[in-house]
């Protein structure tokens, strides 16, 4: 396989605390927030789960438009879609925007969920309200200046205070890997 246009990642972490300990859901349900639910109330309007379209206004904004020589170049190297589901090892594919699946990672950038932690996993039930919740997730862009200026403008702490009823901490970490320069063709 021929790997082609690896992108720049941004990567984030966020954590979301309601309180100091677990608390019992008989006991506080419906009276404190559920950091997991915050969370999930948070990933929900990034992204289309059925095309794989990320839905954060301007996301795409500054995505460099494939001319149709590298289209025709990257298209002389199909990868059937079966194929390309089995080195995957997943049991389906999206396609986004009618772009064949193999090809999409190539050329739009992309934004995953890479982990949720919160509450109870344990065996048999546990009915808390968890105290913390935490996640990372990255987005893969082609330009650095659009994945800044998206950062700086997605309204976290408004996002997250107009969705809660009581004071929540909430941290975010940030890292930054460059892909190299794409050459001009």
């Amino acid at each position: 396989m021929i790997i082609y246009a690896l992108r720049g990642l941004v990567y984030f972490e966020i954590s979301i605390k309601v309180g100091d300990h677990d608390m019992h859901s008989g006991v506080y349900g419906n009276a404190v927030s559920n950091p997991a639910q915050i969370l999930a109330d948070l990933f929900v309007p990034m992204k289309d789960i059925t095309t794989g379209e990320v839905l954060i206004p301007g996301f795409y904004d500054d995505v460099r438009k494939i001319e149709k020589k590298e289209l025709d170049v990257l298209q002389n190297h199909i990868i059937a879609n079966n194929d390309f589901q089995k080195d995957a090892g997943a049991y389906g594919l999206t396609s986004m925007r009618e772009v064949p699946p193999y090809l999409a990672p190539k050329i739009f950038p992309s934004l995953d969920i890479h982990g949720i932690q919160s509450g109870f996993l344990g065996e048999g039930p546990k009915t808390i309200i968890p105290a913390e919740a935490r996640a990372k997730f990255s987005c893969r862009q082609i330009l650095l200046p659009t994945t800044l200026n998206l950062i700086n403008s997605y309204p976290h702490q408004h996002f997250l205070s107009k969705r809660t009823r009581m004071i929540i901490l909430f941290t975010v970490q940030l890292t930054i890997h460059l892909s190299k320069k794409q050459p001009k063709s």
